[in-house]
């Protein structure tokens, strides 16, 4: 067994637990990881998760959504530019350290 900790910028502050796993070998070549925590009491869903934070956090925004106004695959270079202009804005607008902007391409339902 290896142990890793992924850890933030303070050493002393481990971003993660120290992996603790059992590997089950196959005959067929496979390998089968079990850890040997419980999985600890956590959200349903991404949505109970933003929630939580909301009504921790009430004066802090913890989600921007937003339509791509342009065709991430023909336009990756207007996309790119768009999320840089997303990203200065909020940080112009919000009191944080740091601002992700992640672009995905959504398929919605017809």
């Amino acid at each position: 067994m290896t142990s890793a900790a992924a850890t933030s910028r303070d050493p002393s502050e481990a971003l993660f637990a120290t992996p603790s796993v059992v590997a089950d070998r196959r005959a067929d070549g496979s390998i089968v990881l079990k850890s040997t925590e419980l999985l600890r009491e956590s959200a349903r869903c991404v949505g109970d998760w933003l929630e939580h934070w909301a009504r921790q956090t009430p004066d802090r925004i913890n989600l921007i959504y937003t339509d791509l106004p342009v065709a991430l695959s023909t336009n990756f270079e207007s996309a790119g530019r768009y999320a840089d202009e997303l990203k200065q804005s909020a940080f112009d607008a919000l009191n944080e350290e740091s601002v992700l902007v992640t672009v995905e391409q959504i398929y919605h339902a017809a």
